[in-house]
This record gives structure tokens, C-alpha cells and sequence, in this order.
């Protein structure tokens, strides 16, 4: 097993991966925990996804749909972003002080690697 550093980004990059999945139809992984807890409170394998930036009176918001009909709203203020971009996928963790959730996607082409990079 190999350790990762994620870097610390934000919310439109994290906008952007999503939609780079979105384009090149790659699916992605979703484990969700909550608090301390060590086991993931919900994991979802091989979905698809679909990434809407809202801006509202008050505050941002990143919705990311995944085609099981889950969605998740997270909020810019309230959320930190980070992301890995390796030579064949990219993993993205959303969390507060209340869950984290982690995004991994499956194989990238060459070129939604490029374009993750840019």
C-alpha cells in the first residue's frame, strides 16, 4: 500500500475533476464517514456522476449526483477540498469537521489526465 499526499485546492477545481468524469464517461468510488468513525458510513462502487456549481444568497454550493440517485451538496464555507492526479486517475476528498468523502475514479485516457493536470 502506498501513502498519497493530497494537495488542498478549491471548489472549482474540484468542479472541474468532476466534470473531466462527467465528459470522458469514467465512473468513480465513493466512501463516506462520518465523525471519527473508522468505517465508511456508505460506499458506492462503478457510479457515474454528474457536478452543478450553485451560487446562492448566502452561500456556494458543489451538487454531485451520482447515477444511483444519490446526491450530495457541499458547501464552499463549510468544506475543504483536496486532490491526487496520477498518470491514470485522480482521487478528490470533500470534508468538514463532520464527514469526509472520498472519490476515487477509475482508469483515465490519456487525455482527461491532461486535462485534470491543466
Amino acid at each position: 500500500m502506498s501513502i498519497i499526499t493530497m494537495q488542498q485546492t478549491e471548489i472549482h477545481e474540484i468542479e472541474k475533476l468532476f466534470r473531466i468524469l462527467q465528459n470522458h464517461r469514467v465512473h468513480c468510488s465513493l466512501e463516506l464517514k462520518v465523525e471519527e468513525e473508522s468505517d465508511p458510513l456508505l460506499s458506492i462502487v462503478r457510479a457515474s456522476v454528474s457536478v452543478d456549481y450553485f451560487q446562492g444568497i448566502d452561500e456556494n454550493f458543489l451538487l454531485v449526483e451520482l447515477n444511483n440517485g444519490t446526491d450530495f451538496s457541499f458547501s464552499e464555507s463549510k468544506s475543504t477540498f483536496h486532490k491526487y492526479v496520477s498518470d491514470c486517475q485522480f482521487d478528490i476528498c470533500i470534508s468538514s469537521d463532520k464527514f469526509s468523502a472520498f472519490f476515487s475514479s477509475g482508469e483515465l485516457s490519456e487525455q482527461a489526465v491532461l486535462e485534470a493536470r491543466d
